[in-house]
């Protein structure tokens, strides 16, 4: 695969394409919709193991339901050069499915490196404060990520590096990091 740097408009014309596409499956579903893609600085938002990354993620979400009987009714993946995008819509209680996330965000052994948004209207994704839970926390010095992330505290290349060194290590690859 073609690392392909991404630029600025097009990350934001992807987050809008996000936003359409979630008020369409809740025409269609009208279920709470899951919406997961890698945290991922920088340019190049495509790489293989970021796929790998979205289907570990498939699999503890579907692990995750499964031990709360559930299921997803509708799933979709979408690969784009401004990163893979996986939605789910399923038929559960959006603070139940939110609840599920963060426990894979915080337990997966890449968790962390997890984005999972739920929506429980088209609008508006729940967030971690509004159900009284931690804020994320630094891939790198375990701080609050927000703080880490506007204050720029650690290099685009230090948080690339870091996320592809535990996605080799997860994925059995051993020791060894793509090049940026």
């Amino acid at each position: 695969m073609i690392e392909a740097s991404v630029t600025l408009q097009e990350v934001l014309i992807a987050r809008e394409r996000k936003s359409v596409r979630i008020k369409q499956l809740f025409v269609r579903y009208k279920v709470p919709i899951v919406a997961v893609k890698m945290n991922i600085p920088g340019p190049v938002k495509d790489h293989s193991l970021y796929r790998q990354g979205i289907e570990a993620c498939l699999s503890a979400i579907t692990d995750g339901l499964q031990m709360h009987q559930s299921s997803f009714i509708h799933k979709e993946v979408l690969h784009y050069p401004t990163g893979t995008e996986l939605y789910l819509c399923i038929n559960r209680d959006a603070k139940e499915l939110k609840r599920i996330a963060v426990e894979i965000e915080e337990k997966h052994p890449i968790g962390r490196l997890f984005d999972i948004d739920v929506f429980e209207h088209e609008e508006r994704s729940l967030s971690r404060n509004e159900m009284n839970l931690a804020s994320r926390k630094c891939i790198i010095c375990n701080d609050d990520a927000h703080q880490c992330g506007r204050t720029r505290k650690h290099s685009i290349e230090i948080l690339v590096n870091t996320i592809k060194s535990r996605l080799v290590d997860y994925f059995g690859g051993g020791s060894i990091v793509p090049k940026l």
